[in-house]
């Protein structure tokens, strides 16, 4: 897979990672619609554009360059006039990105461009490590990591947000280990074990052990201390697989990955949706029927 394409791929998947790459707030994506324009009469394709919603916000041209090219700068500023010209902009931005700054070229007779802030130019190998984690940013530095560097960060990303940024970060993996099966990356990375140590499942673990301990000794008061801690740890690890396939189910992850990942059955995941989606509307029922009784008793 190409390196643009792959940059396209998450700027269409993760719209807010680039807005979080510029330093902006990732709401700001939802303001956006990004777009891979080709300009008519010219054999021009901008790589990326995110065109605003509204006139409050600035139109952003994006360009990735990771070869050198001598007439990039050229052939960058003729693309974002040319769009200028046939289009209407109220404001515009834009961004290119190097995977490091041997790569740029000089930008001769565009220094205005440069020197005005309407462009920004931006080094993959000296964004900063995240402290704490910020995955929207730590995808773009796997553009340029090697594969001992990528195996730890991508670890790092599932371990602390689950399976959300999986579906990009599988597109950058097979990329970059293009020798090995999407199997032997999900094996090589241990995902199953990366899942269970994600942020929902470390609390829904400790939720349901409390509850799993709780039950565990007042059981054992009645048969025993020994058997009740046992029983206890038992309903805590049951309460605790199903705990974490709910709150998978709630992503609307695949019933095939919510089995594979808590080793319960097909069946069983199943249910759990099914049981999920009854009490989400018995909730609903009891909201709209306590606001019928209070419009009953606010009119009697």
């Amino acid at each position: 897979m190409k390196t643009d394409n792959l940059f396209y791929h998450l700027f269409n998947d993760l719209p807010e990672a680039f807005f979080a790459l510029i330093g902006l707030p990732e709401s700001e994506a939802r303001g956006y619609v990004f777009k891979s324009v080709e300009l008519k009469q010219a054999a021009f394709r901008i790589d990326a554009t995110f065109q605003p919603k509204d006139e409050a916000r600035p139109m952003y041209f994006v360009e990735v360059q990771f070869q050198r090219d001598e007439k990039f700068y050229r052939r960058f500023f003729a693309e974002t006039v040319l769009y200028l010209h046939q289009y209407e902009v109220h404001d515009w931005r834009g961004v290119v990105i190097f995977p490091n700054e041997k790569i740029e070229p000089p930008f001769k007779n565009y220094e205005e461009f440069i020197e005005s802030g309407r462009v920004r130019r931006i080094y993959l190998d000296q964004l900063p490590k995240t402290e704490p984690l910020f995955p929207q940013v730590e995808i773009f530095r796997l553009m340029i990591a090697d594969e001992q560097e990528t195996l730890k960060t991508v670890k790092a990303i599932l371990s602390e947000t689950g399976s959300k940024f999986w579906e990009i970060l599988e597109k950058i993996l097979v990329s970059k280990f293009s020798n090995l099966t999407r199997e032997e990356i999900e094996k090589m990375l241990k995902l199953e074990t990366n899942l269970m140590k994600t942020r929902y499942y470390r609390e829904a673990r400790e939720e349901a052990l409390k509850e799993g301990r709780q039950e565990g000794l007042e059981q054992g008061l009645q048969e025993g201390l020994q058997e009740g801690l046992e029983q206890g740890l038992h309903e805590g690890k049951r309460q605790m697989t199903e705990e974490i396939a709910k709150r998978m189910l709630e992503e609307n992850l695949p019933i095939e990955l919510v089995a594979k990942t808590t080793g319960l059955s097909k069946r069983k995941v199943q249910q759990l949706r099914t049981s999920k989606s009854s009490e989400t509307n018995d909730r609903a029922r009891k909201k709209q029927n306590s606001s019928a009784l209070k419009t009953r008793r606010r009119h009697s």
